[in-house]
């Protein structure tokens, strides 16, 4: 399973879904905090926070991109020929998704408190 969990992470890392979905939370993240710096001061929880609202659509996204595409290209049947259980087909797939939305979460939080210190600093 860790063969498949590394075979995963690896097509994942060149595939365009998640990098579009890492730009697309940091662009969010970004503009919202840019909106937020019109109307003063916010809170900071709010900065950070506020384009978690995207993040399960994008991961439905990604999930259904990823698993739909690897089920289409009939990739599952070949490792099911090569030997693997199906079960650990789909449990490491699903620890892939789980790890790239953790990605796309923490660079969302990072960004969200970058651009919180840097847009509503205390003098």
């Amino acid at each position: 399973m860790r063969k498949l969990f590394s075979a995963n992470l690896s097509l994942v890392w060149i595939s365009k879904p998640f990098w579009l979905g890492v730009v697309a939370m940091l662009c969010a993240e970004g503009l919202f905090g840019l909106l937020m710096l019109r109307y003063g001061s916010a809170p900071m929880d709010i900065i950070v926070f506020i384009s978690l609202q995207c993040i399960g659509i994008l991961a439905a996204v990604f999930t259904s991109l990823f698993l739909g595409t690897d089920y289409g290209d009939g990739t599952i049947r070949n490792k099911i020929i090569a030997g693997h259980k199906s079960s650990s087909i789909y449990i490491a797939s699903l620890f892939t998704v789980i790890v790239v939305i953790q990605i796309i979460f923490l660079s969302d939080i990072l960004t969200g408190v970058i651009s919180g210190t840097l847009f509503f600093h205390s003098p």
